[in-house]
């Protein structure tokens, strides 16, 4: 019986952890979506044909809009970064636990033979 109430509370921490995972991957996701999409609406405004002219200012905030995407999206990989490392933390110790389990079972496996070998001997 303690040995099934551990295993679900490390299935249970081990869900959570996936949770979490999915929620920082969704947020990684959106985050790079929404920085294609504003690069490539700057950067199709950029005349790039040979002999095109185009207006200064117009080139001017195209880029300007384009390094404001890139800070953006720096700042967000920052704020998705820092959730990845705690992530990799908890991740190592999932690892540890899984290891553990892994023992566990095997001997549990060593005792269950044992008994059953027992059981054979008194019939």
């Amino acid at each position: 019986m303690r040995i099934l109430a551990f295993f679900n509370s490390s299935i249970h921490a081990q869900l959570t952890c996936l949770d979490e995972w999915t929620s920082i991957e969704r947020d990684h996701v959106n985050s790079l979506t929404w920085a294609i999409q504003d690069l490539q609406a700057s950067t199709i405004r950029i005349p790039v044909t040979g002999g095109a002219k185009g207006d200064v200012e117009t080139v001017k905030a195209a880029i300007c809009s384009a390094v404001d995407v890139m800070q953006a999206m720096g700042s967000s990989l920052f704020t998705i970064l820092s959730r990845v490392e705690g992530m990799n933390s908890l991740v190592s110790e999932l690892a540890g636990v899984a290891a553990q389990e892994r023992a566990m079972l095997d001997e549990c496996e060593s005792v269950l033979g044992s008994t059953t070998a027992m059981q054979v001997r008194k019939k």
